[in-house]
C-alpha cells in the first residue's frame, strides 16, 4: 500500500511504501532537486556572484581607489577582441573608455592600475 507523504521542505508529495518492504518509490526529483543518501534538496553549486572573466589581466595596485572592476574587465575583453580582428579603432575606443575611468593598462605585463592607487599595499592615505 502507498501513502502520500507531504513535507513543507519539499515541493509536492511523494508516494512512500508503508508496508515492511525495504524499498521506497519516489518520482524523479525536479531538475533543481537532488536526492543523496535518502535526503532530498536543492543542490547549490555556486555561492556568490559569478566569477569575472579577467582575460589574463590583473589589477596591480593596492585596491584602495574604487573602480567598477567588472566594467574594467568587460572593456579589456572588448579591446582584446577588437585587436584580434584588427579593428584598431574599436580597440582605441575601449582603451579611451578605460582612461576616462582612471585606468591605465600595461599590455606587456597584462596588468592594469587605477590612477591615484599605489602599488604599495601598506601605503598610508
Amino acid at each position: 500500500p502507498l501513502t502520500e507523504v507531504s513535507s513543507p521542505r519539499l515541493r509536492g508529495t511523494r508516494p512512500v511504501r508503508t508496508s515492511s518492504e525495504s524499498s521506497t518509490m519516489r518520482p524523479h526529483p525536479p531538475s533543481d532537486e537532488v536526492e543523496v543518501f535518502g535526503l532530498r534538496g536543492v543542490l547549490q553549486t555556486h555561492r556568490g556572484p559569478a566569477p569575472i572573466e579577467t582575460h589574463g589581466y590583473r589589477r596591480d595596485d593596492n585596491g584602495l581607489v574604487p573602480v567598477d572592476e567588472p566594467r574594467v574587465y568587460e572593456l579589456l575583453g572588448q579591446r582584446l577582441s577588437a585587436k584580434a580582428v584588427k579593428d584598431y579603432g574599436a580597440a582605441d575606443r575601449a582603451r579611451e573608455a578605460l582612461r576616462e575611468m582612471g585606468v591605465d593598462v600595461f599590455d606587456s605585463s597584462r596588468i592594469w592600475r587605477v590612477r591615484g592607487g599605489t602599488r604599495e599595499f601598506n601605503a598610508r592615505l
